[in-house]
């Protein structure tokens, strides 16, 4: 679920309703209340979901960027996922499994970026719920019914320009819906980071990102429904999660990739075994990086592989180095001239920047 921050979600004590078939999923799954992104943005944070590995370890992350000394090993500030990185797609294709992606994210979810390694069929291109589900379904009601599968979904709706096309009056009533030309106003007022923004318009952003999440949470229901239909929903490993949140303000911060505060590093996740019946709630922290552990527990070619990383048990790292290039490129680059490193231990977080600021938190309290 792209772009998808977990305390807008009603099974993380939102105020609106924003998220019922997931709550209704979630009876019957594992919730991971203190799940964390390995990075703000896509790219490195996919990249650490498919390899389990930090994205200082599979190095597909945003580069300082120098114009005099011009690197042809970068797209951008941006290095791909290196070959010698080892995907779940790839252990599973070797051991004769189908593997599929139907992506919505058509700028770092491309092969340009080398993301898809070990995926037999990957369709991207940039879609709403409704057509990511129809393309998955036609690939689930085509492939070998004799083989095992692995397939990956990739949503967009929460991303902008937010999915307000159904209005959700149960929701919020949206003045506009034109997202897009909302951040673009936005930004200039925010970014600088000498004030906060205008309370009455992020008000409206947050009502559109509500909305936005109420369509995509209305699509995947009618997925759940499909695979149910076909006798899958019981039988598969089925595990739902973001790669990354959304800024909608706060640490005067609009959008993401630009820092490590948690409307971005917060995200949700849910692991439903196969035959599971009754919901269960997991509080320790928990990263992206370990999805393929998590995965590996109900699946034998994953798990005769050692995905887990060497870090202390009960630690979860974050990262993100510098920004993107849009962003360096702007009046207010100079917020973003550095790398900044987290450790989480549960409740405790500590941010270390190659600025020299370090800073401290209580998330229970604050």
């Amino acid at each position: 679920l792209d772009t998808v921050r977990a305390d807008h979600l009603s099974a993380w004590g939102y105020h609106r309703p924003t998220t019922p078939e997931l709550d209704a999923f979630g009876d019957s799954a594992t919730r991971f209340a203190r799940a964390k992104a390995t990075a703000p943005w896509t790219l490195p944070s996919h990249a650490s979901m498919f390899t389990g590995l930090y994205p200082f370890e599979h190095t597909a992350h945003t580069v300082w960027y120098d114009p005099a000394q011009p690197d042809s090993s970068l797209i951008d500030n941006v290095r791909p996922l290196p070959d010698r990185a080892v995907t779940i797609a790839e252990v599973l294709s070797d051991a004769g499994y189908q593997t599929a992606g139907v992506v919505a994210n058509p700028v770092f979810l491309t092969p340009r970026y080398n993301i898809d390694q070990g995926f037999d069929h990957w369709d991207v291109g940039l879609r709403r719920v409704d057509e990511v589900n129809a393309d998955a379904l036609q690939w689930l009601d085509t492939r070998n019914p004799d083989q095992p599968f692995l397939l990956f979904l990739n949503y967009m709706d929460a991303h902008s320009p937010y999915n307000t096309d159904t209005p959700r009056p149960e929701v919020a009533e949206l003045e506009e819906t034109d997202s897009r030309a909302l951040l673009d106003e936005l930004h200039p007022l925010v970014m600088p980071g000498e004030e906060d923004g205008p309370e009455d318009r992020l008000a409206v952003l947050r009502d559109q990102y509500d909305v936005a999440l109420r369509n995509l949470d209305h699509g995947l229901g009618e997925f759940f429904d499909a695979l149910r239909e076909r006798g899958l929903l019981d039988e598969v490993v089925l595990l739902v999660t973001s790669d990354h949140g959304e800024f909608l303000g706060e640490h005067r911060l609009i959008a993401h990739s630009k820092d490590v505060y948690e409307p971005v590093m917060a995200v949700p996740m849910w692991i439903k075994a196969p035959g599971q019946t009754t919901g269960s709630i997991e509080e320790d922290a928990v990263s992206l990086a370990q999805v393929p552990d998590l995965i590996a527990a109900h699946c034998p070619p994953l798990a005769s592989r050692e995905w887990a990383t060497t870090w202390p048990a009960g630690l979860v790292l974050a990262e993100n180095h510098f920004t993107r290039l849009k962003d360096l490129r702007k009046p207010w680059a100079h917020r973003f001239l550095r790398s900044r490193w987290v450790v989480y231990e549960n409740d405790r977080k500590f941010i270390q920047s190659s600025d020299g600021k370090i800073e401290a938190y209580d998330l229970a309290e604050d």
